[in-house]
């Protein structure tokens, strides 16, 4: 257990409907646009126990996916709105490169410009190694798009956004992805892949204990490696 549960901290389902409520307020706001409902989880898709007081959820109920932009050879310009490639994202993170392409200004459509507390992810590639791997934006990065290639994965709220970074870390979510990429010779990340996927949903203050502890465990992890 890396964390104890703490019965005051109140439970999954009670912040899954807070979400689904602020949610549709952002709907009806034209903030996020409107999906059809995610199927109802079944008891064969669930593959260990979880604590009483967290609760299994689709991640298409706590963020939205964005296509990246495709263009042509010849609209790469020497600045303007620049474009993010598989190469930009290394061990977790989003790094900009001397070498990345940028766009007319016309590209930068406000929806799809990368945001701080965004996950992007490798969408498309012939590499399984490479499939489905994640970078967490930590930073404003003004003026930045992705390529057709990636996909943003936005959670609807800030809050989720340092939990929610720790799935796209896990081995649980890899496995998930490589999994469903079996036997293509071209990998790629459906819509549906990401959005219908299950995870845990702790209590938000659980959430914060448990990215802590993880924040504190991983990097000792990797001096043992």
């Amino acid at each position: 257990k890396l964390v104890e549960q703490r019965s005051e901290e109140g439970t999954g389902e009670e912040l899954y409907q807070q979400i689904q409520k602020e949610k549709a307020k952002l709907i009806k706001e034209g903030k996020i646009k409107k999906k059809k409902p995610l199927p109802d989880i079944t008891e064969d898709e669930i593959s260990f126990d979880i604590p009483e007081s967290w609760k299994w959820v689709r991640l298409g109920s706590l963020l939205q996916v964005i296509s990246g932009v495709s263009y042509k050879k010849g609209e790469v310009q020497k600045k303007g709105i620049r474009v993010l490639r598989g190469g930009n994202i290394q061990n977790m993170q989003v790094l900009l490169d001397e070498d990345d392409v940028f766009l007319p200004d016309k590209y930068g459509d406000e929806i799809k410009q990368v945001r701080h507390g965004d996950i992007l992810i490798v969408a498309s590639t012939g590499s399984k190694a490479v499939i489905g791997k994640a970078g967490f934006v930590d930073r404003n990065i003004p003026k930045t798009v992705i390529g057709a290639f990636l996909r943003i994965c936005r959670p609807h709220f800030d809050f989720m956004a340092p939990f929610l970074k720790c799935i796209f870390e896990s081995d649980f979510y890899r496995r998930h992805i490589r999994n469903l990429v079996q036997g293509t010779n071209i990998n790629n990340v459906k819509e549906a892949y990401i959005t219908e996927f299950i995870i845990p949903l702790p209590p938000l203050t659980e959430q914060k204990r448990i990215v802590a502890k993880l924040e504190e465990l991983l990097p000792l992890c990797d001096k043992l490696k």
